[in-house]
This record gives structure tokens, sequence and C-alpha cells, in this order.
């Protein structure tokens, strides 16, 4: 997560590894446990894709959850397709802000409007959404409040507790904490 290297295992192994739990203890629902299953980059989209199609070439007919960012399908015809018909259930998205401002505090390197366009595709791929929102932060002010709120209104997600009242976690040793540090936000 923190490094520049990323190290994939093959698809064919990571299928054998649902095979046996599915045939072998009857496990039929996958919760893909990496920070972000697939991204916009070239070499996560293809690996994605392989775990896809080995699932449908064995016809094992199990489900499963991935996390992914917002503009992972950006620009990547037939993925989300491909990933549903091998049985790709829910997507968690780290959409984080309804607004653009909030976004760029962030660093989320995405906009409102591409998440608009992942939370449509979701829905018109019958692919189940759940979302990663951040209410409240240090840099919130009244005005984002609202504009958050009117957007997961927009967007069909104001009916939990969860997203409407999640504040921003910070995690040791990365950047937002010497950034809250050296203004004193911490």
């Amino acid at each position: 997560m923190y490094g520049a290297n990323v190290r994939y295992r093959s698809a064919r192994n990571v299928v054998d590894e649902m095979e046996c739990l599915h045939r072998g203890y009857g496990v039929t629902h996958f919760w893909m446990s990496d920070d972000l299953y697939v991204s916009r980059g070239r070499v996560s989209r293809e690996h994605a894709l392989s775990i896809a199609e080995e699932l449908i070439r064995r016809r094992l007919r199990v489900t499963y959850r991935i996390l992914a960012r917002a503009d992972s399908f950006v620009h990547a015809d037939g993925l989300l397709q491909t990933l549903r018909r091998s049985g790709l259930t829910t997507v968690f998205l780290g959409l984080e802000s309804g607004s653009d401002e909030m976004l760029k505090e962030f660093n989320k390197r995405t906009t409102v409007d591409a998440n608009r366009s992942a939370v449509c595709q979701l829905r018109e791929e019958g692919i189940t959404l759940q979302i990663g929102f951040i209410m409240f932060s240090p840099y919130s002010r009244l005005g984002d409040l609202a504009i958050n709120g009117n957007f997961l209104r927009e967007i069909g997600e104001f009916y939990r507790l969860f997203p409407a009242t999640r504040a921003m976690d910070v995690f040791p040793g990365t950047h937002e904490v010497q950034r809250l540090q050296q203004l004193g936000l911490l």
C-alpha cells in the first residue's frame, strides 16, 4: 500500500484457492481482501480480468465482492460486464466526498462526475454498491456538509446513517498524518 511495488498472485492460483474453498467447504461468496482490487492501471485491470476469465472458464458458481476506486472502470470497455458474469455482486467504492474541492484536499485524483459515473455504471450492471465516504474531516466546512448531503441524496445513498456520520480515518506513517501535524490539526 505504501511502497512502489505491487505483487499479484496468478489468476490460476487465486481461482485454485477459491475452488478449493468452494468444493471442499461450501464457500459460495468471497470478499477479495485487497485495498484496491482493480484500478485504472493496465496491469491491475488485466489481473482482475484474468481472474474473472478463469472463474468463467472453470464454470465456478461463486460470487464475490471487491474494493475499487471510482475511476477504475473509466475507459475499460467490457471489464465490469466480464467481472459481473464471473460472479461479481458487490463493489465497495471509496467515493469520499460529493465536493470536488474536498476530493482535492483528500488527494483522491478524481472528480464528483467520475464518482457519479461509477455509481451509474455499477447500477446499470445490477451490481450492489457500498460506499466509503468522509462526511467529517479536519478540513470540513459547513458548506461541505450540505454539498455532501445533497450528493448522497442524489446518488440514493442518504438512507443509511453510516455515510452521513463517517469521520476521516488517519493511519500512522501516512502523508496525511504528517500534514495534519504540520497544520496543528492532529
